[in-house]
């Protein structure tokens, strides 16, 4: 059985009392509405299920999950496969500091500079970009690839 990655959006409407609130009523993970938002999708290598945290209140697993680890909105959380404990993957934190979020409005720079990471010329994909336009969208999408596979795998969740 594969991995089960849930990535769960900030919420809608931030005066739900029963959400856990987010750092900041507007962060969302602005890569997820690029056009290279499928193919990074789908190189995640697990089942991926993108949820708002209204759909997480139906699920009382994964909404006492994200209760009881005080977890904030956007987070990514996983599992093994279905019926394993859930893991928490990538916190709200944690999306920021790989700059795989959007605080509303702020304007993160050029996009040009990564804060010293290590560079992104791994895509084994042997093509070349998505023809995502100059502004690095692509280049979102693969930093989230990679720190939550590195999250992942700290876990002992491989996603190939």
């Amino acid at each position: 059985m594969p991995p089960i990655v849930y990535i769960i959006h900030s919420p809608s409407n931030t005066s739900n009392p029963t959400t856990p609130p987010s750092s900041s009523s507007h962060q969302h993970l602005n890569f997820t509405t690029l056009p290279t938002w499928p193919r990074t999708r789908q190189k995640i290598g697990a089942q991926v299920l993108q949820l708002s945290p209204e759909e997480i209140e139906r699920d009382l697993e994964i909404f006492q999950f994200i209760k009881t680890n005080s977890l904030t909105y956007p987070v990514v959380i996983g599992r093994h496969h279905r019926g394993a404990e859930l893991l928490v993957f990538l916190t709200a934190g944690d999306l920021e500091a790989c700059a795989c979020m959007d605080s509303g409005g702020s304007d993160r720079g050029s996009g040009s500079g990564d804060g010293g990471k290590e560079d992104d010329d791994d895509d084994d994909d042997g093509g070349g970009d998505d023809g995502g336009g100059g502004n690095g969208g692509n280049d979102e999408g693969e930093r989230f690839l990679r720190v939550l596979r590195e999250k992942a795998a700290e876990k002992n969740v491989f996603l190939e």
